[in-house]
């Protein structure tokens, strides 16, 4: 490694340059030199630009003929070179020694973290810096994933003839590994050549669309709205719900949509239905007779047709029929009954009971010549009881049919029962008295050392809040009233419910505590034998013993642009210096290594890298976050050299002493508790 130089010579040449390129524009009128022709200011380079590129050694700038663009870099027979000023009298010394203000640039070097256009859905498009270091761009990962999946790869572009150059547009279709996904996503891309990775959720196509429902029709029972006497019929009355389906585009789904229709129909009324919501219309049991009868008259009897007339008086009671008169061959007793003097015959009033029955026996009714024990009918009493909020309710009842069979055998006979049972039902409106099943509260938050109280919540059962609950400390009212058809316990439709908001607690509440800082906290630049430090003098003010650090602090160089490039490292809290970042010492403790620089062995020789090896630490007012918890942010900026001390790479021979003490400097702090 080349150590410190003397330089012992001077270096004398006189370079004549033939400027051949188009790309050199004239910049206004010529403007004579010392000897009468145009010329310009010239700065020389060594080495590969952007790579090793430094300032030739010697006499630069150098004047020389032709017009060229100042500020432009140009390739002469010499190298490359760059276009200081135009020569004119104002800047130009006795042996051609440039006198003017500006100042060579120095070497370029390349910026690694050169940016890109964002992807499309059809490509990424690359433009490569013209500066780009050969070998340095042969290949191009493209991240997708299919949304409709889940799958994920990797589109790899590999260039097997070279490297990529210029504007290059990677087509994801041209891969041979896209598969032509409709619904997928860009999520991440690396360009080889550059430190820049995109990364986002670049969404592209749309996803299936799902198939569409089926529309459906739901039906609720079929409910009795009316009973129709005159038409002995039952009107029928239901609700028919349809539910279709629309595409919405924005939530990607099919939205359904209901549309409710009231279908009606009727049937036949029942026998039971009939009996208990029809009146019978009265039955006029004489239609011979005028007016209506609802019963026989006295005096009168019917045929059981519709007839009534007056009987005739039987003067023979005991004989078959009426006799109006006493028949030929009887006397007639005085008590309605006749004879012939002998015993008249027995008449069968039973034909269908063996042996002759003179009367009919008890229980029985005559059935035409037969005699029969005629049916039972019984109902049983009404049950049902009304609810709650409705206006109507059903009640039903037994109805019990005993009907008799006549058994005959050689012991006799008899009429054997037989049991039927039909159950009845009947609707009863009656006037709807609300369901008291409404209740509702207020839950208060106590108040704490922090806060006044509040209120949590309002529960609420068939009740809605009248109005808003105040959250402001004191007593207040909350009024709730019950929903239609309902009431709170005793009937009542309003209730109101007092609740007390409390104000934020003073008694017993511990004092403030006092947070943490590191105010007093200083860090300073400094030379220390020819080497860059960063000294520190970090005090931690913790009164109330809160702060959560462990004795140590981190002290983090914060890059201007990119966090992952920070550097960092842990301290002991108090006193003490470290070396800067990209700076290192040998064995014996000598500089060996600055930020910013490079040692090239083939040229022996120190070389600058810009950014590269923590060069962005040189930058003035470089941020300098310390972290206890608390935390403080500082600014610093790079020691500069002495006469004393040299903070950059060598070049001639100087005492090695301690710099004079690093300057404090102050910044902002601030603490997470």
């Amino acid at each position: 490694m080349k150590l410190r130089k003397t330089l012992v010579a001077t270096i004398v040449a006189a370079l004549t340059m033939m400027f051949a390129s188009p790309a050199l524009a004239s910049e206004g009128d010529p403007q004579p030199g010392n000897d009468g022709v145009h010329k310009v200011w010239v700065c020389k380079y060594s080495g590969t630009p952007y790579v090793d590129e430094v300032l030739k050694p010697g006499k630069n700038p150098i004047a020389v003929d032709g017009n060229a663009t100042t500020g432009t870099y140009f390739n002469d027979g010499q190298g490359q070179s760059y276009v200081l000023d135009q020569v004119t009298d104002e800047n130009t010394a006795q042996g051609e020694r440039y006198t003017g203000e500006k100042v060579c640039p120095e070497g370029r070097s390349f910026d690694w973290d050169w940016e890109y256009a964002a992807p499309t859905c059809d490509a990424l498009t690359v433009t490569y810096p013209a500066a780009l270091p050969a070998g340095q761009a042969n290949d191009v990962n493209i991240h997708v994933k299919n949304l409709a999946t889940g799958e994920q790869k990797t589109l790899n572009f590999h260039n097997n003839d070279g490297t990529w150059s210029g504007t290059q547009s990677f087509t994801y279709a041209s891969h041979s590994s896209w598969e032509g996904w409709a619904y997928f996503a860009v999520t991440w891309t690396q360009v080889a050549g550059t430190n820049y990775h995109w990364s986002g959720n670049l969404v592209c196509g749309e996803p299936v669309k799902p198939p569409k429902p089926d529309t459906k029709v739901e039906s609720t029972q079929w409910e009795v709205s009316d009973y129709k006497c005159d038409s002995e019929s039952v009107s029928l009355m239901r609700e028919v719900t349809t539910t279709t389906y629309t595409w919405d585009a924005e939530s990607w789904s099919w939205k359904s949509s209901k549309s409710t229709e009231t279908e009606t129909s009727s049937r036949p009324m029942t026998a039971q239905e009939k009996a208990a919501n029809c009146e019978e219309p009265p039955v006029d049991v004489c239609t011979n007779l005028p007016d209506l009868q609802t019963e026989v008259p006295a005096g009168y009897e019917t045929d059981g047709h519709g007839n009534c007339t007056v009987p005739p008086v039987d003067v023979c009671k005991n004989l078959d029929g009426i006799q109006t008169e006493v028949p030929a061959g009887y006397k007639a007793d005085g008590q309605g009954n006749c004879c012939k003097c002998t015993p008249p015959p027995v008449v069968d009033k039973c034909l269908n009971i063996d042996g002759k029955q003179a009367t009919v026996p008890e229980g029985l009714v005559k059935d035409g010549d037969n005699c029969i024990m005629p049916p039972v009918v019984e109902v049983s009493d009404w049950y049902g009881e009304p609810q709650c909020g409705v206006d109507f309710y059903f009640e039903s009842a037994t109805e019990t049919t005993t009907t008799y069979t006549l058994v005959q055998d050689q012991h006799g006979w008899e009429f054997v029962p037989a049991v039927t049972y039909k159950e009845l039902l009947r609707k009863v409106y009656v006037e709807a008295v609300p369901c008291e099943d409404a209740s509702a509260s207020v839950t208060v938050t106590p108040a704490t050392c922090d806060a006044p109280g509040s209120v949590a919540v309002a529960e609420t059962a068939n009740a809605t809040l009248s109005g808003e609950l105040s959250q402001e400390p004191g007593d207040h009212e909350a009024t709730f009233v019950a929903d239609e058809g309902h009431a709170f316990p005793g009937g009542d439709t309003t209730l109101v419910v007092d609740y007390t908001v409390e104000d934020q607690l003073t008694d017993g509440c511990a004092p403030d505590t006092q947070e943490p800082n590191i105010d007093g906290t200083i860090v300073g630049a400094v030379c220390n034998a020819d080497a860059p430090f960063l000294e520190y003098d970090i005090t931690l003010d913790d009164p109330d013993n809160v702060s959560t650090d462990d004795g140590t602090a981190t002290i983090t160089f914060v890059h201007p642009k990119n966090p992952a490039k920070n550097w960092s490292t842990t301290v002991d809290i108090g006193s003490g210096r470290i070396l800067w970042p990209g700076a290192s010492l040998d064995a014996n403790g000598a500089a060996n290594n600055w930020p910013g620089w490079k040692y090239v062995p083939s040229k022996d020789a120190w070389v600058s890298v810009g950014n590269a090896n923590y060069g962005w630490t040189r930058a003035e007012n470089t941020e300098v976050l310390i972290e206890v918890n608390p935390s403080k942010t500082l600014t610093v900026s790079y020691p500069p050299a002495t006469p004393v001390c040299n903070s950059e790479p060598p070049e001639t021979v100087v005492s090695v002493l301690d710099a004079p003490p690093a300057a404090p400097v102050t910044g902002v702090a601030s603490y997470t508790g």
